[in-house]
């Protein structure tokens, strides 16, 4: 197997305290990682490839200097990027590719706003009111529609599930409120990842005071 991991990792952003950045970022890349150093990260990550085969403790792993690819091999990447920097928040990505047997790749994505004042990973809990739920699902159920280039009558009647659900891996982006679903979340493979986005101004009923400030500071 053939291990691999790159962080573009914030060292300082203006005069804000970013502790809470750093872990969140170490903590979706690496979720067995406890500590706070990236290099440590990466060098537990690469060193221990028995947490990608928790269903197998019979393997034994021997680390090699130099190793021929061929068809065969098993292979584990994470990969973390800046997606957006702004006056107001920082959005990461973490993606996930790996191929462990089977027919295809296994491939994924996790990504999370920043917000320096305050200092937290926006959240469905700081970003939306109670209750949002019943105002939200329609307008998403729509965006995902539209990302897929199909009516919502047809987007149900393609769905795993009967219904949308809400992605807990909600970021901005580019001034909206993208909502993340990995592949197999809703549909089949071969519609790969779904990024929904949707206006601010559209759920603008159900945001927080805070999020309204972020997202419709101009009104």
């Amino acid at each position: 197997i053939t291990l691999s991991a790159s962080i573009t990792w914030p060292e300082k952003i203006g005069n804000y305290d970013i502790h809470i950045l750093q872990d969140s970022i170490l903590r979706r890349a690496f979720t067995t990682y406890a500590g706070h150093e990236v290099d440590d990260a990466i060098k537990q990550y690469i060193s221990h490839p028995e947490v990608l085969f928790e269903n197998d403790g019979s393997l034994k792993f021997t680390p090699v200097e130099s190793a021929s690819e061929s068809i065969h091999s098993y292979t584990a990447d994470v990969s973390v990027s800046m997606l957006e920097i702004t006056l107001d928040y920082v959005t990461y990505r973490t993606d996930y590719a790996s191929y462990l047997g089977g027919a295809h790749p296994l491939w994924g994505s996790d990504c999370f706003t920043y917000t320096f004042k305050p200092a937290q990973v926006l959240t469905l809990g700081n970003l939306f009111t109670p209750g949002y739920e019943k105002t939200l699902e329609p307008i998403l159920t729509q965006a995902i529609a539209d990302e897929v280039s199909v009516s919502t009558g047809e987007l149900k009647s393609m769905l795993f599930n009967e219904n949308v659900y809400i992605s807990d891996i909600v970021y901005l982006y580019n001034g909206m409120i993208v909502f993340h679903y990995n592949p197999y979340a809703l549909l089949p493979y071969a519609y790969g990842a779904i990024d929904a986005k949707v206006a601010p101004y559209e759920v603008s009923d159900i945001l927080t005071p805070e999020a309204k400030l972020l997202l419709l500071s101009e009104e």
